[in-house]
């Protein structure tokens, strides 16, 4: 009986050991979903400024440049690259 009340008290500490060693993860969720929630806004706010900055700087090229996205124009730029030409010439 004395094992099987020892067996109880360890296998109370071992889950509160686990816990921990888990981050305890349902403390750190509040933290999450409040970044999340920060994250989500931040993003919608760059978004619109980027918008309206494209919209009111269309005849400024170089002002509307800053109002894009440098993602979208790696992106856009490797697939519109020009095939370079090389001109061979006849060897001595």
């Amino acid at each position: 009986m004395n094992l099987l009340d020892e067996a109880e008290q360890k296998s109370d500490e071992l889950a509160s050991l686990l816990g921990v060693a888990h981050g305890e993860k349902a403390i750190d969720k509040g933290a999450k979903i409040l970044r999340d929630k920060a994250y989500t806004f931040l993003k919608e706010s760059v978004d619109e400024i980027r918008e309206c900055g494209r919209y009111v700087f269309w005849r400024d090229e170089q002002r509307a440049v800053g109002y894009g996205s440098a993602y979208f124009r790696r992106k856009s730029g490797s697939s519109n690259k020009t095939e370079e030409t090389v001109e061979i010439t006849d060897a001595p």
